[in-house]
């Protein structure tokens, strides 16, 4: 659309109207689509920002339903994990992942689309049973690991569990010690 201009007081602006909302608004409210060219977009920066915010609305919610139809159709609860990790990277944390999850849910509902809705609903018990089966092989390796070692391997595996935990959190130890009604000297004080 090209650009009207528009004389007051010999000061010159051009003015344009958009493609999208028909207003009337100055140049400088359309953004360059070649700035070398000195050629702009047809909508104004308002309308040009809302479009892009839809297009990403759209892209994540098509994300979305892409990663639950592999979750659907995944059987191995290994390649469903690193899906999980992918979709969580690519959206920058767990908590954005599900806020966009959940987005996408209530947008195929509000259009409708309760079988969008309802296969969410599905790669997510989808995802649960393979959680479990997860936690089952780990347990089930733990405890084959925990047969094969010693007494004092597994002394010595508690002991540096401990260290840890008394270094992480200092007042369990003391409350402990306390109760067994031991005296409890700070390290400061032990180095005088």
């Amino acid at each position: 659309m090209s650009a009207v201009t528009a004389s007051n007081n010999s000061l010159t602006e051009e003015w344009r109207i958009c493609s999208q909302c028909w207003e009337r608004r100055p140049l400088s409210d359309f953004r360059f689509r070649f700035k070398s060219k000195g050629e702009r977009h047809p909508q104004c920066r308002h309308c040009n920002t809302e479009g892009a915010r839809r297009r990403a609305a759209r892209k994540r919610e098509q994300q979305i339903h892409d990663f639950t139809s592999r979750l659907i159709k995944e059987r191995n609860a290994r390649k469903l994990a690193v899906l999980v990790g992918e979709m969580v990277q690519q959206f920058g944390g767990v908590e954005s992942f599900a806020k966009a999850w959940h987005a996408a849910i209530e947008s195929a509902r509000a259009r409708g689309k309760d079988c969008s809705a309802l296969r969410s609903f599905r790669a997510l018990f989808q995802l649960m049973t393979a959680r479990e089966e997860l936690e089952l092989e780990a347990k089930t390796a733990f405890d084959q690991e925990l047969e094969q070692m010693g007494s004092e391997e597994i002394r010595e595996m508690r002991l540096r569990g401990a260290v840890e935990l008394i270094r992480e959190q200092p007042q369990i130890a003391i409350q402990a010690a306390m109760r067994l009604g031991w005296s409890v000297t700070p390290p400061d004080e032990v180095q005088r």
